[in-house]
C-alpha cells in the first residue's frame, strides 16, 4: 500500500478520469479504492464502500463482456504489462433498461518490491457517444444509399410514364427533407467532434511545452522556418545568442532579419530543401553575418530537415546549427603555422644551395635539412587527421528513483546500453562503479531543485563488459511541477573525450617537432659560423652576405621553436620558474640597449622608476619585456618613437610600453593574449608572426602572480602593461 500513498499516485488517481484500484491476488479482485469520477460514471453513491468484489461494484454489462474484462485482468496480472480493451459493451440488460453504455478500459499493473503484480489500476473512458455516432453514421450511409436507389428507380419511371412525375417529385422532396434532417444531425455530431478535438489539442499543448523546454536547453542553435518565404516560426535561446538577436525577429522572413545572406548560398539551399523535401547537412561551413553591427566570418556545422504534412508536402524546415568558429580558426591557424614552417624551410633550402657552391662541408647539413623537411611533411599529414566532434546526448529522468523516461541514441552510445534500459531506474541501468558519482550528483540536483553543470568531467561506463572512460560536459536541470516540487530531471551532455585527446596529441606533437628541429638547427648554426669565419679571412663578400642571411633565418627559426616548446611545456605543466632576486630597472635597460642595436628605426624613450628588487625568473620576465618592445616597433611602421616607463605602485612594479602605431580594436583586445590569435586587418597582413608571443607573456606574468593588459584607442596607438609584485610584498606572501 506504500505506493498507493505516494503523492504522485494520489495526483494520478484523483485526476478527472474514472479509475478504480483492485487487488490482483484475490480471485474476485477486491476493490481497494474508487475515485469520484468512477462513482459518477456508474451512478454509485458517494459513500459506496470499498473492499467488495469488482463485479459486485460494476452492475452494468452482460456475462459475456464481464468475462472479457476478467480475462484482461488476468492477462495484465500474469504478464505484468498494461492491457487495453478498446471497446466493451456495458449496456444494462439485467436492469431491463434500454440504456446503451460502451467503455474503453486501460488496465495498468503496479508491482511490489519483488517485481510481482500486487495491484491493478483500471482507467475507464465512456466512449458510448463515439460508438453510437459510428453506428448512426453507418445507418445514415445506408439510408443515403437507399435514397440513391430510390432516385434511380424514379428516373426509370419518369422515362416510362409522365403521369408518375408528380409522385416522383413528391418522393424527391421527401428525400430532400430527410437529407436536410440528416445534415442537421451531422452538424451536431461535427460540433461534438470539435469539442473532443479541442480537448486533444489541450493535451498536445502540454506536450509541446515539454518539447520546447528540451529544445531550449540543447547546446546547439535550433530555428524553424515556415513556408516558402522562410519566416522564423520558432527559435531557441542558443540560436538567439549566436545571432545576437532578440525575440522581435519571430514571424519575420530570414532575409529581412539577415539581409547579408542574400548574396550567399544559404537561402538557395533552404529553397531546395523546401522544394525537394530532401534533408541537407554540412560541417564547418563559412558564413558572413552582421553581428552587433560588425560583419564577421563565422563557421557552423548545420543541417536543414524538412517537416511534412500528411500529404508529404513540406510546410516548414528545422535548422540545427553548432558554432565551430573557434575550432575552425584554430585549425586554420595550425595550417598557417605549417605553411610558415614550409616557407622557412624553403628559405633554408635556398640558402643551403648557395653555400653548396662555396664549400662542400655544408653537404651534411643539407642532408639533415632534407630529413627535417620530410619529417615536417609527415607531421602535416598527422595534423590534418585531428578532427573534433561533440555529439549531444539528452535524457529525462522521472521521479526520485530517476527512472529513465526518455534517452536519445547519443545518450545510449555514451552509456554503452541499448533501449532496454528505458523505463528502469538509473541505478539499475548503470550499476557500474564508475557511474556512482553521476548518480549522487543527480540525486542532489533532484533534492535541491537547483541546476548543475560540469565541464570536461571524467566518467566510466560499462560497454558490454568493457569499461569505457571518457570526458563529458553536461548540464542537469530540474523540471518543476505546478505545485513547486521537482517532477523530473533533464540532462544534456556532450562527449568531449576526443577533443581532450586531440588537445593532448597536439601538444605532444608540437613538443616532439620542436625537439626534432632543434638538433639539425644546432648543426646548421655551427657549420654556418665556421664558414662565416673562413669567409671573413678570405674577404669573400658573397659568402659573408649569404651566411648572414642563413644566420638570420636560423635565429628566426630558433626563436619560433623555443616559443612552441614553451607553449608545450606550459600546457603540459612542465615549465619551471627559476626565481631569483634582481633589480627590475637594470633588466629593462638591458633589453632597451639590445633593441636599439638590432632595430635602429625607432628611438626608445625610457622613464625609469625607483630601484626595486623583485623575486622572479629573470630570463622569462626579460623575454616578456623584449617581446612587448619588439611588438611596439613592429606594429608602428613609419613612427619614430617608442615610450617605455616603469612605476612603483603599492610595492608593485608596473611596466608599460607605448607606441603610436596601428592600435588594437575593442573587439580584439579580449582575445589578444589567446594562443595563436592574431589581429586580422589589411595593415597586419605583411607583418610576420604566429600569435604566440603575447600568449607566452601572459602565461609567464600570471604564473608570477601578476597581470597583463592592453589599452588602445584604435588607430591612435596602444599601451601594453604588466604588473609584478615587488620583493617586499612577495616575501610577505610567503
Amino acid at each position: 500500500m506504500e505506493k498507493l500513498r505516494d503523492s504522485f499516485f494520489k495526483a494520478y488517481f484523483e485526476m478527472p478520469v474514472p479509475r478504480i484500484v483492485v487487488r490482483s491476488d484475490s480471485s474476485d479482485y477486491e476493490v481497494l479504492a474508487v475515485n469520484p469520477a468512477f462513482k459518477l460514471i456508474n451512478n454509485l453513491p458517494s459513500d459506496e464502500p470499498a473492499h467488495q468484489a469488482l463485479f459486485a461494484l460494476i452492475r452494468n454489462g452482460n456475462a459475456k463482456n464481464k468475462a472479457i474484462l476478467r480475462n484482461a485482468l488476468e492477462e495484465s496480472r500474469s504478464t505484468g504489462k498494461a492491457v487495453e480493451i478498446a471497446e466493451l459493451d456495458m449496456s444494462s440488460q439485467e436492469l431491463q433498461t434500454d440504456s446503451v453504455l460502451w467503455w474503453q478500459i486501460e488496465i495498468l499493473p503496479v508491482a511490489n518490491e519483488q517485481e510481482h503484480t500486487e495491484y491493478l489500476i483500471l482507467s475507464v473512458r465512456d466512449i458510448t457517444a463515439a460508438v453510437q455516432a459510428e453506428k448512426e453514421m453507418e445507418e445514415a450511409r445506408y439510408r443515403v444509399q437507399c435514397l440513391h436507389e430510390e432516385l434511380a428507380a424514379t428516373n426509370e419511371e419518369l422515362l416510362a410514364s409522365n403521369e408518375e412525375l408528380n409522385t416522383t417529385v413528391d418522393e424527391l422532396n421527401a428525400a430532400r427533407l430527410r437529407l436536410e434532417e440528416f445534415n442537421a444531425e451531422l452538424e451536431n455530431r461535427v460540433l461534438q467532434r470539435t469539442n473532443e478535438l479541442q480537448e486533444a489539442q489541450s493535451v498536445l499543448s502540454q506536450q509541446h511545452h515539454l518539447l520546447a523546454a528540451v529544445i531550449d536547453e540543447v547546446p546547439a542553435g535550433i530555428v524553424i522556418f515556415k513556408g516558402a518565404e522562410m519566416s522564423i516560426d520558432r527559435i531557441n535561446t542558443k540560436m538567439l545568442e549566436m545571432w545576437k538577436r532578440g525575440t522581435e525577429i519571430l514571424k519575420k522572413p530570414l532575409i529581412e532579419v539577415m539581409p547579408e545572406l542574400k548574396e550567399q548560398e544559404f537561402p538557395a539551399i533552404l529553397q531546395e530543401v523546401y522544394t525537394t523535401g530532401i534533408p541537407y547537412m554540412v560541417w564547418g561551413s563559412a558564413a558572413e553575418l552582421v553581428i552587433e553591427g560588425v560583419r564577421k566570418t563565422v563557421y557552423r556545422d548545420f543541417s536543414y530537415t524538412p517537416l511534412k504534412d500528411e500529404h508529404g508536402q513540406t510546410h516548414s524546415i528545422v535548422a540545427l546549427s553548432v558554432d565551430v568558429t573557434e575550432r575552425t580558426l584554430s585549425r586554420q591557424r595550425e595550417q598557417q603555422l605549417l605553411e610558415e614552417y614550409t616557407a622557412i624551410n624553403e628559405e633554408l633550402t635556398a640558402a643551403n644551395e648557395e653555400l653548396a657552391a662555396t664549400n662542400e662541408e655544408l653537404y651534411e647539413s643539407q642532408e639533415s635539412h632534407s630529413l627535417m623537411n620530410q619529417n615536417l611533411v609527415e607531421s602535416e599529414s598527422r595534423f590534418r587527421n585531428l578532427v573534433m566532434e561533440a555529439p549531444v546526448a539528452i535524457c529525462i529522468l522521472k521521479g526520485e528513483q530517476l527512472q529513465l523516461e526518455m534517452i536519445n541514441s547519443e545518450g545510449l552510445s555514451i552509456f554503452g546500453k541499448d533501449r532496454g534500459i528505458i523505463g528502469r531506474s538509473l541505478k539499475e541501468a548503470l550499476p557500474e562503479p564508475g557511474a556512482r558519482p553521476l548518480l549522487l550528483m543527480l540525486k542532489e540536483v533532484y533534492r535541491s531543485a537547483q541546476p548543475f553543470s560540469g565541464n570536461e568531467v571524467a566518467a566510466a561506463f560499462d560497454h558490454g563488459g568493457n569499461v569505457k572512460s571518457g570526458y563529458y560536459s553536461f548540464i542537469c536541470k530540474p523540471i518543476i511541477a505546478k505545485d513547486g516540487s521537482v517532477n523530473a530531471l533533464m540532462v544534456v551532455a556532450t562527449d568531449v573525450t576526443e577533443r581532450k585527446k586531440d588537445e593532448q596529441r597536439k601538444n605532444d606533437f608540437i613538443g616532439m617537432v620542436s625537439h626534432e628541429l632543434k638538433t639539425p638547427l644546432t648543426s646548421l648554426k655551427g657549420y654556418a659560423q665556421i664558414l662565416y669565419a673562413r669567409a671573413q679571412k678570405a674577404e669573400d663578400q658573397f659568402s659573408l652576405h649569404s651566411l648572414g642571411k642563413v644566420n638570420d633565418q636560423v635565429k628566426k627559426m630558433t626563436e619560433l621553436i623555443n616559443g612552441f616548446l614553451n607553449i608545450s611545456r606550459l600546457e603540459s605543466g612542465k615549465i619551471q620558474l627559476n626565481k631569483q632576486e634582481f633589480y627590475f630597472d637594470d633588466l629593462v635597460n638591458e633589453n632597451i640597449e639590445e633593441a636599439e642595436i638590432v632595430m635602429a628605426t625607432h628611438r626608445i624613450i625610457f622613464q625609469p622608476c625607483e630601484r626595486l628588487r623583485v623575486y622572479a625568473d629573470r630570463e622569462k620576465v626579460s623575454s616578456v619585456v623584449a617581446n612587448l618592445i619588439s611588438n611596439a616597433i613592429k606594429y608602428s611602421p613609419g613612427k619614430a618613437q617608442i615610450e617605455v616607463s616603469c612605476q612603483v605602485i603599492d610595492e608593485k612594479i608596473r611596466f608599460s610600453v607605448k607606441d603610436w602605431g596601428l592600435g588594437v580594436r575593442k573587439e580584439d583586445q579580449a582575445k589578444l593574449f589567446d594562443r595563436f590569435y592574431r589581429v586580422e586587418s589589411r595593415e597586419t597582413q605583411l607583418i610576420s608572426g604566429f600569435g604566440i608571443g603575447l600568449y607566452l607573456s601572459a602565461e609567464i606574468i600570471e604564473r608570477h602572480g601578476g597581470r597583463i593588459w592592453v589599452e588602445s584607442e584604435g588607430s591612435a596607438g596602444s599601451t601594453f602593461f604588466f604588473q609584478l609584485p615587488g620583493l617586499s610584498s612577495t616575501l610577505a606572501d610567503g
